[in-house]
């Protein structure tokens, strides 16, 4: 009924649009009007469902009323009982509908006849529903496949992005929480949740040097970490500690940019988070940069925020380090590890 008010609508719109306007726009509402009911049905039906998320429940509801009231109309011209009400009729119509073996109890041939078109009517209207609540279960399912649900966790660590150097972190990060039993670590990353995961499965079943969490718990989160509402589903404010990635693949500049975007997106939350004005101890950051130059951008930015980290320039100075002194890695792996 809906659908048709607005058939009527546009139609009714369009035809005095014609009479009042120019030329111009008669002809571009005659070229609109050469299209036929159907596909302007088809399209009113389709807008509809792409942008009402009740769309699919309303229009069901508006099928099973008017197949109700059609049967009860009907039932009431076609019985034999022509002291019948309309209330019984619709009473007799929802059992119709609702019980397929209620029809068998039909007195007569139309009546049978009009018994069992609204039973078969009803057999369609469950097998939609049926249909749609399926739907909307995989929907959901799928959602949480795609790791878009909150993580609802407190002193644990956040990995922001995903690179070749997330499962050393990880492997660190569960060694260091070894003694206290465990721990979190929430990874949030562009990357998809499945993908994560089958890296970190892959890592835990290798046969050299697996992965070892010692009771640490893992979990993906698939997002982009510059946006403020995607850190905050990660529990950004209760964490413990921040690492913050610089993502593979990309020039220098490029890959620090981003992390500039990244520390302004930390501090903006974490203005918000000193104007509650509460006792609980802000997060440490950490941020890692590929140019030793961009560091003085990110204190600029946001001065006493994080701590940064150049990986290439202190991976390269290990290095020679290392090569001049052949213990000097033993000791090294010593001071900074957890084993």
């Amino acid at each position: 009924v809906v659908l048709l008010l607005l058939l009527l609508t546009s139609s009714s719109s369009s035809s005095s649009s014609c009479s009042s306007s120019s030329s111009l726009l008669c002809a571009s509402n005659d070229k609109l009007s050469r299209h036929s009911w159907g596909d302007m049905f088809r399209y009113r039906l389709d807008a509809m469902l792409s942008t009402n998320r009740w769309a699919k429940t309303l229009l069901l509801l508006g099928l099973t009323f008017v197949l109700i009231v059609t049967g009860a109309c009907c039932i009431a011209l076609v019985s034999p009982n022509h002291e019948i009400t309309f209330l019984h009729s619709l009473w007799i119509s929802w059992t119709y509908v609702a019980d397929p073996g209620t029809h068998a109890d039909a007195q007569g041939a139309w009546m049978k006849l009009v018994s069992l078109g609204i039973t078969i009517g009803g057999m369609l209207i469950f097998a939609l529903v049926i249909g749609i609540i399926s739907e909307e279960i995989c929907g959901l399912v799928d959602d949480l496949k795609k790791g878009t649900s909150r993580c609802i966790e407190s002193n644990h660590t956040i990995l922001l992005g995903w690179t070749d150097k997330s499962i050393a972190i990880i492997q660190e990060l569960a060694l260091a929480n070894w003694s206290e039993g465990g721990g979190v670590v929430v990874v949030l990353s562009s990357d998809p949740k499945h993908q994560m995961e089958e890296i970190l499965y892959s890592a835990l079943q290798t046969s050299e040097h697996p992965l070892q969490l010692h009771g640490t718990k893992v979990v993906f989160r698939s997002g982009n970490p510059l946006e403020e509402h995607q850190l905050h589903k990660v529990s950004i404010l209760t964490s413990r500690a921040i690492i913050a990635l610089s993502p593979d693949g990309l020039d220098p500049d490029e890959a620090d940019s981003r992390m500039v975007r990244q520390v302004l997106s930390i501090q903006h939350i974490f203005q918000f988070f000193a104007e509650k004005k509460t006792t609980q101890k802000k997060p440490h950051v950490v941020v890692e940069l590929q140019d030793i130059d961009n560091q003085e951008l990110i204190d600029w930015v946001a001065p006493g925020l994080s701590e940064i980290v150049v990986a290439h320039d202190i991976i390269g100075r290990l290095m020679i380090q290392c090569a001049r002194e052949p213990s000097l890695a033993f000791l090294l792996e010593q001071l900074l590890g957890f084993e």
